[in-house]
């Protein structure tokens, strides 16, 4: 069975409405901070690398990157970003999200996964994110973005019976299924096996709609 999520973010990409030409900066201070720290050598999985805002930042700034995506659309995307900024694109893996991710997973060194796990029910969201501890070699540096309870898709959306939330607000993305993460506390619970740097929260509200994300960065064990 075709995964809704992913049928959805086809005909987004398709559209050209989710093109993002920045990356996120507080990624970006995160970012440099481990650079500071000696971190980051090897390959940088961006893990639902979207239109590849992140991956061009992480490419600028002299790292190696392998992008992933369930969207075949997203990676034509990231490939033409990269052409037109004149960049050889990263490879890209098209992932299939009715077949488990550590088997399709490539060999990385780090993670990055920025705003793209929660699309997901809860149960697939910790599966997915074990599958990629899994592979992250000890040391490794895992970085990622989840939204909170006060987010525009976690307001908008009503509750499944497995825990996930439906997006029900008009737009391209009604119709997905997230799962947010409704305390830091929570948050840290998910990442098992990884000894955190920072937990942080921020949140923007834009013409009164709010984004809440709720950040973690840590190192495997």
């Amino acid at each position: 069975m075709e995964d809704e999520n992913a049928v959805r973010w086809d005909n987004i990409y398709d559209a050209g409405d989710s093109y993002m030409w920045y990356p996120s900066e507080l990624l970006v201070r995160l970012v440099r901070l481990e650079e500071t720290r000696g971190g980051l050598a090897g390959i940088i999985l961006d893990h639902g690398a979207g239109s590849g805002n992140n991956a061009e930042f992480l490419v600028r700034s002299g790292h190696q990157v392998h992008c992933t995506e369930i969207s075949k659309a997203a990676a034509i995307a990231i490939r033409n970003r990269f052409r037109g900024a004149l960049l050889p694109p990263p490879p890209i893996s098209c992932l299939d999200t009715t077949m488990d991710l550590s088997q399709q997973l490539p060999k990385f060194d780090h993670v990055i996964a920025w705003l793209s796990l929660y699309y997901n029910t809860p149960a697939g969201l910790k599966q997915d994110l074990a599958a990629l501890i899994s592979r992250l070699p000890s040391g490794g540096t895992i970085i990622a973005a989840m939204i909170g309870p006060k987010d525009v898709a976690a307001q908008d959306s009503v509750p499944q019976d497995d825990g996930s939330r439906l997006i029900m607000r008009e737009g391209r993305q009604k119709g997905c299924v997230v799962t947010v993460a409704n305390s830091i506390g929570e948050l840290q619970g998910w990442f098992e096996d990884v000894c955190p740097v920072e937990i942080a929260s921020y949140q923007v509200a834009l013409n009164g709609v709010w984004n809440d994300y709720l950040v973690f960065w840590g190192h495997k064990a």
